[in-house]
Parts: C-alpha cells; structure tokens; sequence
C-alpha cells in the first residue's frame, strides 16, 4: 500500500511557533548532526586502527603476491613452450624484398625464446643471405610471433654489361641493377618500381664476370661519377646521355650531345675538369668530332 504525499497542514491546525522555541529547535538539529559527524569519525579510526594492527600480516602478504606473480611471468617467457618462436612475419614495403628467402635464412630462429631473442641474433643470418640489406627491425609479437622490416639499398641505376647481350637478356627475365652501394644485383622486371627512369651504365673491360651480389664498383667512384656529371650540366651546360664504365682500369666515359669525354676515377676529378675547360678555350669545338681524353696529366687528347 502506497503513501499519499506529505503535504503541509491548513493554517487552522497549525499550532504558533515563537521565535525562541525556533532557535532551540536550530540548535537541537546542529547537535544531532554534530555528533553524526562524531559518530562517523570514530569508526573511521577504528577501522585504521585495526588495518594498523594487521599490517604486519597484510603488507608481508602482499610483497609476496607480488614476487609470485613476476616469477610466473619470468617462468612463462623463459621456459613456457608457448613463447617460443612458431611463426615469423615478414613485413615488406618494397617488391624487391623475398619473403620466401627471409624466412628460409631465420629459419635457425624458430623455437628460440622470445625473450631472448633481439636484433644481434637476426642482423647476421640476414646479411649472409640479403648482400644489399640496408636495415632491419625486429619486433616481438607474444606469443610465439617475430616481425621481421626490411629495408634494402637504393637502386642507383640499370646496367648493361658488354658480352654482346643487353642486361635484360642476361638471364631468365632478370635485369641488372646497381645499388648506392656498388652492389651488382638482378630483379625480375616487376620487381622494381619506375626502373625506366634510372639511368643506364654500360659496364665492359670486367675481366671476370661479375656475379650478383658481388661489390664492383666502390661508392666513391659512384660519386665521383655523379658529381662529375653535376658540374657538366652546371657549368659546361652538357648533359650526359650515356655512361661506359670500365671495372679494371677504374675509368668512366661519360656522353654528352657534342662528345665523349674520358675520365680517371684514380685521379682527381677537378684537375681533370680543369684540363676540359682550358681545352674548350683553346681549341674550336669544330675540330673534335668523337672524343677528348681528360686522362693524361700533361696534355688534353681529342679526336
């Protein structure tokens, strides 16, 4: 059964409060709620009293807690079948990366601990398998999954090598590169993204056939080549439209609109475009017709 609101009395029953009978009452209800607040304050003191006295039992308890559940934790990475190394995952941001071969050089990884596995362990295999492997980070994904990035070498141009056959045609739908490093390698076609815009370097006097994988060329002749064709374009207004390089004498011609000019990668390349510039101011462009040979110290060979 359901009460009715509380609603107030008619004026004719109400009985007259004086002011008075007002303040006891005030002060009666500050009283109650005074000793309310009394009341609460000494059970909460009791309580801590009480956790005071327990906590030499509690605080021990809990230290214990504690240890146990990092040993359980220790004792599940190090020794749980679980968090060994079952799957590793290849994550590839270039189609030059072979997954297949990355996964067959870390197969000496799988059923290693998790825990003690790191980047020391995997940079070895991967470098005697990947020779133009750049970068590589290791990620660990519990609990038995290894996250293997790989970042490769930059391609720094095409290459043709002189046997009669253009590199494309080299082997089995391969194309030859050659990275920033100097690093002979081959790709299939699709492999390597815009590869018609990378320029094309024609290699002859190899003496030994140069194997993919191998280093023939040094990154300073790299650079010295390029840079040498930077000063062409900026200061002689010539752009190279092809490159011959020669392994063993260490030598690069270079292929402008109106010539070719011979370089020695041994020697310094400003001397030698400084022979170029004194020939161009003492002899007519109209008598050169093939080459100008920048090589000898002495003098400056056309033809």
């Amino acid at each position: 059964m359901s009460l009715r609101r509380p609603r107030p009395l008619p004026p004719r029953y109400r009985r007259p409060v004086s002011p008075s009978l007002r303040r006891l009452v005030e002060q009666r209800h500050q009283r109650q709620r005074a000793d309310v607040r009394q009341r609460r304050l000494r059970h909460l003191r009791r309580f801590f009293g009480r956790i005071r006295t327990l906590q030499w039992l509690v605080l021990p308890l809990g230290y214990a807690a504690i240890v146990l559940t990092v040993a359980s934790i220790l004792f599940l990475l190090l020794f749980s079948p679980w968090t060994n190394v079952q799957e590793i995952r290849v994550i590839r941001n270039d189609p030059r990366v072979d997954i297949a071969r990355i996964q067959h050089a870390l197969s000496p990884l799988f059923g290693r601990r998790m825990l003690l596995l790191s980047r020391a362990d995997v940079l070895p295999l991967l470098e005697t398998s990947l020779s133009d492997l750049q970068d590589v980070m290791v990620d660990v994904s519990y609990p038995s999954r290894l996250v293997i990035r790989v970042t490769l070498d930059a391609l720094a141009a095409r290459m043709q090598i002189d046997e009669g056959k253009l590199a494309a045609q080299s082997g089995a739908f391969l194309n030859n590169f050659l990275t920033e490093e100097g690093i002979y390698l081959q790709y299939p076609p699709s492999y390597v993204r815009h590869a018609d815009e990378l320029p094309l370097f024609r290699i002859t006097d190899w003496g030994v056939h140069p194997t993919p994988g191998n280093h023939i060329l040094t990154q300073a002749f790299l650079a010295n080549m390029q840079k040498t064709e930077e000063i062409l374009q900026r200061d002689f207004g010539q752009e190279t439209t092809e490159r011959l390089i020669f392994l063993r004498a260490r030598e690069f011609h270079l292929r402008t609109a109106k010539w070719w000019l011979w370089f020695d990668a041994r020697d310094p390349i400003e001397e030698q475009l400084r022979r170029y510039r004194l020939f161009l101011q003492s002899v007519q462009q109209e008598q050169v017709i093939e080459y100008v040979d920048l090589r000898p110290v002495d003098r400056v060979v056309y033809r």
